[in-house]
């Protein structure tokens, strides 16, 4: 049986502060995490700053 390696995937488009707490808690599940921000006009990717460095898991930010 293949080893199972899950990835969290959370869209985003203006999603503001939810975006921070939701990723946040994602990562507690001790999972590679890739935002996808889809054309937001909120500032979102400066509110992910802070996961960039501060996470052990491979976190990815992909702007459309």
């Amino acid at each position: 049986m293949p080893e199972v390696r899950p990835l969290v995937l959370i869209p985003s488009y203006n999603t503001g502060p939810i975006l921070r707490s939701t990723i946040a808690n994602v990562l507690q599940q001790n999972c590679p995490v890739c935002v996808v921000i889809d054309g937001s006009t909120d500032n979102s990717p400066a509110l992910l700053d802070e996961f960039k460095s501060s996470t052990p898991h491979p976190f990815r930010i992909i702007h459309l």
